[in-house]
């Protein structure tokens, strides 16, 4: 088995897996080796010293399976007007009809991402990117997209504030609520008696009359 295979196709699915229980894997293993009848470490001979030097191997393990193998999920949006092909490092990717809206993924790292035209071919626009493997992204095919965020406050105030917009090419979803309807309501702690949440949804294509900030 190769390294390239193990990048494309175990590597991701183990690293989904990873990321799904991390916590709870991290948590179950210090509880094992900690715990007052650790004879399943003591069995292999890990004693406090050892067992702090496997954690720390796992801990590395997993960061470098993530950012050399990690992938992304990436939105990918065409309200340009114009339809277009999408290349990814010198490779075809997908195809991106006007008015289409897709999900794709992408491995972590840096990529040079190309559009370009569907019937002819030529080089609309290209974008250097690098990819997180901790959060999706989206991408706007030639800006054509405009979006609309903002913040929700749940608890004893509840309300919405700080509505913008943005017609980035390339950014990070750093949102609680990504291109769906926010959460009418939802648990709130005693303590704080209020939370915030963040929203991005689609609104509409950029040519299109900007609206004002609310």
């Amino acid at each position: 088995m190769g390294s390239a295979y193990v990048c494309s196709n175990v590597a991701p699915r183990c690293t989904r897996a990873i990321i799904r229980f991390r916590w709870t894997a991290h948590i179950a293993l210090a509880v094992v080796a900690f715990s007052r009848g650790g004879g399943l470490l003591r069995r292999f001979g890990l004693g406090e010293g050892r067992w702090f030097l496997l954690f720390g191997f796992i801990t590395a393990l997993w960061i470098t399976i993530g950012i050399t193998c990690g992938i992304s999920d990436v939105y990918v949006d065409n309200l340009s007007g114009k339809a277009a092909r999408l290349e990814v490092d010198g490779r075809p990717w997908m195809d991106a009809p006007d008015g289409t809206k897709a999900r794709s993924q992408l491995r972590a790292g840096r990529h040079l991402i190309r559009t370009l035209a569907t019937e002819t071919g030529r080089e609309l626009d290209r974008l250097e990117v690098t990819v997180d493997w901790t959060k999706p992204y989206a991408l706007n095919v030639l800006g054509g997209m405009r979006y609309a965020t903002g913040t929700i406050q749940y608890g004893d105030t509840p309300g919405r504030e700080g509505r913008a917009y943005r017609t980035d090419k390339w950014f990070r979803l750093d949102y609680d609520f990504v291109f769906e309807w926010e959460a009418d309501a939802i648990r709130v702690k005693k303590e704080t008696k209020r939370t915030t949440r963040t929203y991005i949804r689609r609104f509409g294509r950029s040519s299109d009359p900007a609206p004002g900030a609310e």
